[in-house]
């Protein structure tokens, strides 16, 4: 609504008058206010691995137990008949469709024909990408569900029991991933090490890639550093005529052991950290099916004015070895 009797505005009939006839200054850009930045999710689609169609589009053949067995002999070199061992089994998973509806009415374009400040199918067709990325962001930190219509989130994949990939976690101790539980302490670095120890022997040794949290447990762990800071003055200068506009304090990440431990400020589940492999967990996305756009299709058989069409994405969370996945639950974190 228009604002009048303050600034350069006049009240009362003057300033009816000037609202009647005078356009608004418009500032052409549409400012999005309710969307968020997802950096998982930017860190699965930049892992992204091509997928085709088929049932059981991402089929992954794994070896959960020996082909063969190690013996020792004597001098005569005998040894025992081997036997024909089959601990070849498949994980399967079925990709997910996600649609994205976006509709343009008729009576809509009409209106806005040469007359538009900001052409309102322009940022629908905008919305919708960062629309399936905050259901993307939404699903992974929440789904548990195994065999939802859903992608896979991280509670479902950072577990030791039920099914995953089709197996079960029972019968294939393999498919578990480590879970510790940290009863309630404070993140410091001293007890991160010890975690990221922990998932380096749980996954046989190999290091994770990254960490990620929410805010507020980011925050608390990251009070552990700001105390240490030191800062440098070249001599001769001082920190008011630095190029670098000042010292720099504080971290886009904060590494452990070598290992950065990221923040999802929008989504992150606080008390809890996921350490991930990279090369282990990634989206399968459909090759034909990217974000596409399916074009504008004429609503008149349903007797409106108007067009429809969709963003469709297909894809699946696949994580080709859950034990390379350490989750921590349990840990103090602050209110941000």
């Amino acid at each position: 609504m228009p604002q009048l009797g303050f600034g350069l505005i006049p009240g009362g009939a003057p300033g009816t008058e000037l609202q009647n006839f005078t356009r608004r200054a418009f500032v052409p850009k549409l400012i999005v206010q309710n969307r968020n930045a997802t950096p998982l999710v930017a860190a699965f689609f930049g892992n992204a691995k091509v997928a085709t169609g088929g049932v059981s589009s991402v089929t992954v053949p794994m070896q959960g137990a020996p082909y063969v067995n190690t013996q020792s002999s004597d001098y005569s070199g005998r040894f025992n008949q081997p036997a024909a061992l089959n601990p070849g089994v498949n994980a399967e998973w079925n990709l997910k469709i996600v649609i994205t509806p976006i509709p343009f009415l008729g009576a809509e374009g009409l209106l806005q024909w040469d007359a538009a400040v900001i052409p309102i199918l322009a940022a629908r067709m905008n919305d919708a990408g960062n629309s399936q990325a905050e259901y993307f962001s939404t699903q992974l930190w929440t789904n548990a569900t195994y065999g939802s219509q859903d992608i896979d989130g991280l509670p479902l994949i950072a577990a030791a029991a039920g099914t995953y990939a089709g197996l079960s976690r029972a019968a294939n101790t393999w498919l578990q991933a480590n879970l510790i539980a940290a009863g309630g302490v404070a993140p410091t670095r001293a007890l991160l090490n010890q975690y990221i120890t922990s998932a380096a022997k749980f996954n046989n040794g190999e290091m994770p890639d990254f960490g990620i949290t929410g805010p507020g447990t980011w925050s608390r762990l990251s009070k552990d550093y700001l105390g240490l800071e030191q800062y440098m003055i070249t001599p001769g200068t001082g920190f008011d005529r630095s190029k670098t506009e000042g010292p720099r304090s504080g971290f886009t990440a904060l590494m452990v052991s070598g290992v950065p431990i990221y923040v999802d400020h929008a989504y992150g589940v606080e008390g809890t950290i996921y350490f991930f492999k990279a090369k282990y967990t990634a989206f399968y996305m459909h090759q034909a099916a990217a974000f596409a756009f399916t074009g504008f299709s004429s609503t008149l058989p349903n007797y409106q004015l108007g067009y429809v069409g969709a963003v469709v994405t297909v894809l699946e969370t696949v994580c080709v070895r859950p034990k390379s996945v350490t989750s921590i639950t349990g840990l103090l974190f602050d209110t941000v």
